[in-house]
């Protein structure tokens, strides 16, 4: 998977994302991830800087879900 930066934009977005217990993403259009937080990360099994511009669609099929 190609690695991105975080954009410091979303600094504040990104410390939210970290006080809500539940697995919580931001998805782009294209429907890449652009924020997460370690709930979702967790459930994924991986980080997220290794989640940040990853498909939705191919970290679902990789863990054996569908997604749409």
């Amino acid at each position: 998977m190609k690695k991105h930066v975080v954009d410091p934009k979303f600094i504040t977005l990104e410390r939210l994302f970290q006080s809500i217990p539940m697995a919580v993403a931001l998805v782009g259009r294209g429907g890449r991830y652009i924020a997460m937080n370690d709930a979702l990360a967790n459930i994924a099994g991986v980080g997220v800087r290794d989640l940040v511009g990853a498909k939705v669609s191919d970290v679902s099929k990789a863990r054996g879900e569908t997604s749409k």
